[in-house]
């Protein structure tokens, strides 16, 4: 996930239309500031683990595509090593298929717990 000074200034922007800015603690709010007044492009786990909380509390919607995204892209790389096990080489651009990476993410949190396979 890559995240960009301009992606944490509207982050903050709707955080305080929405009046919940206060709402978060006050060490991620001012972990929030540092980076946009200093960071360009953040890297860093830790720091990216801080965004993607105040994501989930300020836009429920962006932090759920992010979480099959993310839960996407696990899948994918698990039937990647499947397909290269039976000699399908062309497996790994499967990657660059954006669409097919949400909608497996999708997929899966849609899947009752009871049903899903452990990934």
């Amino acid at each position: 996930m890559m995240v960009t000074r301009q992606y944490l200034l509207t982050l903050k922007k709707s955080a305080l239309r929405k009046g919940v800015w206060f709402k978060i603690d006050k060490v991620k709010r001012v972990a929030l500031d540092l980076a946009i007044r200093t960071l360009k492009i953040i890297r860093s786990r830790v720091l990216l683990e801080i965004i993607k909380e105040i994501i989930s509390i300020v836009d429920r919607n962006k932090a759920l595509l992010l979480q099959a995204w993310e839960t996407g892209l696990k899948i994918i790389k698990i039937r990647i090593r499947q397909a290269e096990k039976i000699g399908y080489k062309k497996a790994k651009q499967w990657l660059k298929n954006k669409q097919l990476i949400l909608q497996l993410g999708i997929a899966y949190l849609n899947t009752p717990p009871a049903y899903r396979p452990t990934i």
